[in-house]
This record gives structure tokens, C-alpha cells and sequence, in this order.
């Protein structure tokens, strides 16, 4: 069944992302205003905005990154040189705001995440964004900040493991296998 619902009233482009461990979809857009912002569905009836709320009044396009296995949400956009990291409540009704990196030098012209595999444990990097200026690649790494050296469990769930569960013709004739991890 079909479900809608209301999207970003501005007229650029909006971004979407879906919250697979709370049941959500995020999108990024921007009010009649122009303000950016970002609004919080639910997924099995859109018509229900459960967060809408204020980013900044800056003209670039978000590309938001959502990690379910931290529940962080990177919003990163082209012509920015910031990226912002926030968290939710468990029903979605309130963001918060959690650090920001500052980057320098030319605007961003691109963006790219680096498979959460590739990641240094060790280092306790939670994500690591490659972003594109007209003239150099930056890496950024977002690091928890700890003093221990070993693998830590509570920052690194199980994730997918990136192999399909089943193949095309078991999904055609209704496999619901789990996803591996």
C-alpha cells in the first residue's frame, strides 16, 4: 500500500535516507524560507512528520550519511566546508546536536564514505569521509574518544557484513533470509 505524506516545502532538491533500525525515513530539504532542514518520517505512513527541524540558512544540497549500527547521522553538503553529527531519541522526536568538523581551504565538490570495514578499531574511527575540493582529496576521520587500544565492543555492533543473504531467484520465490552479518 501506497502511504504520503508532505515533502520539504522549498523547491531544491531533498535528500532521503531510511533509518533502517528505528523504522524511519530522513530526508534533508529546505523550507519556503530556504532554511535547510531536516524531517523525520515514519516509515509506514509518511503523512507523519515525527521531527522537523532548522539546520542553517546555507544555499548547498546535504547528502546525509545515516549509520544504524551507531544511530549517527552525518550531514556533509556540496559547496559546505562543515560537516555536522547528530544523534536521535529513540522514537525520533528529538536531534541533538553532536560536534562538528570545521574544514578549510575550497568548498566541498564531492563526497565519499569509506565502507565501515576499513575503519580503524583500534583508533575507535567511526566513520571516515573523503571529501572532494577542486584540488585535493581530504580524509576526516570521526573519532570516539577513548584511551584504551583494543577493539570496543559498545561502538562496534555487529554490522552487515556485505554478502548477500540469498540469491535473486531463492528472493523471487520468497526467501526472507536474514541479512549476514
Amino acid at each position: 500500500e501506497v502511504s504520503k505524506g508532505d515533502s520539504h516545502a522549498g523547491s531544491k532538491a531533498a535528500k532521503l535516507v531510511w533509518m533502517s533500525d528505528k523504522k524511519k525515513l530522513l530526508t534533508t530539504g529546505y523550507s519556503q524560507m530556504a532554511e535547510r532542514q531536516m524531517r523525520i518520517y515514519d516509515e509506514e505512513d509518511v503523512a507523519n512528520v515525527v521531527l522537523t527541524e532548522k539546520i542553517d540558512d546555507s544555499g548547498g544540497c546535504f547528502f546525509p550519511h545515516y549509520d544504524p549500527d551507531t544511530g549517527l547521522l552525518f550531514l556533509a553538503g556540496r559547496g559546505d566546508k562543515n560537516t555536522r553529527v547528530y544523534e536521535f531519541s529513540e522514537d525520533c522526536a528529538k536531534a541533538y546536536f553532536l560536534t562538528v568538523f570545521q574544514g578549510s581551504g575550497d568548498p566541498t565538490r564531492a563526497l565519499a564514505w569509506l565502507p565501515k570495514r576499513a575503519c580503524d578499531i583500534k583508533g575507535c574511527e567511526l566513520a571516515r569521509l573523503f571529501r572532494f575540493t577542486k584540488t585535493h582529496c581530504h580524509p576526516i576521520a570521526f573519532i570516539c574518544p577513548r584511551k584504551a587500544e583494543t577493539f570496543q565492543e559498545d561502538i562496534y555492533p555487529d554490522t552487515l557484513a556485505g554478502l548477500p543473504a540469498c540469491t535473486a531467484d531463492e528472493w523471487v520465490n520468497g526467501n526472507k533470509d536474514m541479512p549476514k552479518i
